[in-house]
């Protein structure tokens, strides 16, 4: 499958914080945490655990101004190629993502670059074969 973006759009972080990722506000805890409190932690961690909606999935997609990658999503893991532009031959793999169904057959997915500060968060529509992204670098 080729998804070819006809423009990029950024999306603020904000936005993407709300729809996304929940965020835990974890304090140290003595012995003296109720039961109620260490099952509403419980909870909220099992809240975050990353979904893998897209393991089998592979595509390509172009930017307008020319770079272009190959990407394939596998096992909670996805890897990626550069094959077009100034980052041609760049590449990652084993990469651990998360993603979410936010409408239909509308994907978010987002990975964090360990060996990086890098912070990536793609908005997949394969209902119009589309892709959005957006990168903290």
């Amino acid at each position: 499958m080729n998804i070819h973006t006809s423009k990029v759009s950024e999306i603020h972080a904000a936005i993407f914080l709300a729809l996304f990722s929940p965020v835990i506000l974890l304090t140290a805890h003595d012995e003296d945490t109720s039961a109620e409190e260490k099952k509403a932690i419980e909870q909220n961690l099992q809240y975050t655990q990353a979904e893998h909606l897209l393991d089998g999935t592979s595509f390509e997609y172009f930017y307008k101004e020319g770079g272009g990658l190959k990407i394939a999503f596998y096992k909670g893991q996805l890897k990626y190629e550069w094959i077009s532009g100034p980052r041609k031959g760049n590449s990652a793999k084993d990469k651990s993502y998360q993603s979410r169904i936010i409408g239909d057959e509308l994907f978010m997915v987002n990975w964090q670059e360990k060996n990086k500060p890098d912070f990536v968060t793609l908005i997949i529509d394969l209902k119009q074969n589309a892709l959005y992204s957006s990168g903290l670098l």
